[in-house]
């Protein structure tokens, strides 16, 4: 069966309108439940591109245009009343109490955080030593002597000075510092290299972070 299709434009005022008569061809072909193309613009559905191709949607939209009575339908989720759980949770006789809820504050340690951290080779060492003090407090020493020293390498008076612990752990713990920092050639804590104020390390590439430039502006 063919499609019956309109064109869509405006009505001209100065031409007759066509009277569609009960009984004529084109009236029995559109009684016949024939589909009917208009040539106007698609509106948007507002739905998703996947809702729009749903068997569910497509059956109900098929029904429609045919005008048949079938009971299709778009499932729905079920509808659950809830109204005792909501009276449950939210009561009737709520009151606002006098004091709320209170939080203890935190108390954090007065020292700075280690950075330092044991790797393998501090391991082997410290367990051959026999120091007879915790991986927490040769960490705290070495990171002591690291940010103590900067570029510079203190010697060995400095390091009493810096630490302040019995001498004889104090020349065990520094003598590995030097050894591993010559060995390493560059310091043991890794810091984000920022550019310096005199620009002298413009050519640097390990500078992270870098002041922006300004540009001249010419007319």
């Amino acid at each position: 069966m063919s499609k019956v299709s309109f064109r869509a434009r405006q009505i001209d005022f100065n031409k007759p309108l066509p009277i569609l008569k009960h009984g004529s061809e084109l009236f029995l072909e559109i009684s016949e439940n024939a589909l009917v193309n208009r040539g106007v613009p698609q509106i948007p559905s507002g739905m998703e591109k996947e809702e729009e191709n749903e068997h569910h949607f497509l059956e109900v939209i098929q029904a429609l245009q045919l005008r048949t009575d079938s009971d299709v339908k778009i499932p729905v989720p079920e509808i659950i009343d809830k109204e005792n759980d909501y009276k449950r949770v939210y009561p009737d006789g709520f009151c606002l109490p006098k004091q709320l809820l209170h939080i203890r504050t935190i108390v954090f340690s007065e020292e700075e955080p280690i950075e330092y951290d044991m790797d393998s080779e501090d391991e082997e060492w410290f367990q051959k030593s026999d120091l007879g003090i915790t991986p927490e407090k040769f960490e705290s020493m070495i990171d002591r002597l690291e940010r103590g020293c900067g570029q510079k390498v203190m010697n060995l008076e400095e390091a009493k000075y810096l630490l302040q612990d019995q001498p004889s752990l104090v020349i065990a713990v520094y003598d590995y510092w030097l050894n591993k920092r010559v060995q390493s050639r560059q310091p043991l804590l890794y810091a984000v290299r920022q550019e310096r104020r005199d620009g002298g390390s413009n050519t640097d590439p390990y500078v992270a972070f870098r002041r922006r430039s300004e540009k001249m502006q010419t007319p």
